[in-house]
C-alpha cells in the first residue's frame, strides 16, 4: 500500500507544470489557447478584440514605465492573416522588416522576424514609432503570434521576452 501511495505521489509531482521563475507568474487565458510565464509586476490587458488574446505591459519602473509590451494574438480562418508567411509578408511591405528566420518554440517550428511599426493607443501619442519582434507559432486552427514591442530608441526588455518565449506553451 505504501508503494502505491508513493508511486501516486511521484506521478502527481511529475505531471505538474514547472513553477514559474521567481518574480514571474503563470498566465493562461480563459480559452486555454496558450500559457506563459510573465513578470508578476507587469500589467495585463486581456482579449481586447479581434485576434488579441493578452498583452503584458512593463516594466513598472525606469525612464519609460510600462512602455514595453509582450502580446499574444491568435490568427485563424477568416482573420487578418491566413498563415505566418502572410504575417511576415505584410510586415515586409513597410520596407522596415528583417527577413524571417526559423526557430523552435513551444515544441514547434516557429518563424521569427523583427520590424518597425507606427503605434497608436496604449504606448501613448508621444511614441509614434516602435520596434517589434514577433515569433509566429503554427497550430491546428491557425497560428499564435508572440509579439514584443518597445519604443524606438529605448532598450528592449529582451531577456524578459526570451523568458516568456521559453515558457510559452501553445495548446492550439
Amino acid at each position: 500500500m505504501r508503494r502505491l501511495l508513493l508511486a501516486g505521489a511521484l506521478l502527481a509531482a511529475c505531471s505538474r507544470e514547472p513553477a514559474p521563475a521567481p518574480g514571474s507568474a503563470r498566465y493562461a487565458p480563459a480559452d486555454r489557447g496558450f500559457a506563459l510565464d510573465a513578470p508578476a509586476d507587469w500589467r495585463v490587458a486581456e482579449a481586447s478584440g479581434g485576434a488579441h488574446r493578452a498583452t503584458f505591459y512593463g516594466p513598472p519602473g525606469g525612464a519609460k514605465p510600462f512602455s514595453d509590451s509582450i502580446a499574444v494574438y491568435h490568427y485563424g480562418p477568416g482573420s487578418s492573416f491566413a498563415s505566418p508567411a502572410d504575417f511576415a509578408a505584410a510586415k515586409a511591405l513597410s520596407g522596415r522588416a528583417a527577413a524571417p528566420i526559423k526557430r523552435p518554440l513551444g515544441g514547434r517550428e516557429a518563424l521569427e522576424l523583427t520590424y518597425e511599426e507606427r503605434l497608436d493607443g496604449p504606448h501613448g501619442p508621444a511614441l509614434s514609432r516602435a520596434r517589434a519582434r514577433a515569433v509566429l507559432v503554427p497550430g491546428k486552427d491557425g497560428f499564435l503570434a508572440l509579439v514584443h514591442t518597445w519604443p524606438d530608441g529605448a532598450a528592449p526588455q529582451a531577456a524578459v521576452f526570451e523568458a516568456a518565449a521559453a515558457s510559452f506553451v501553445p495548446s492550439r
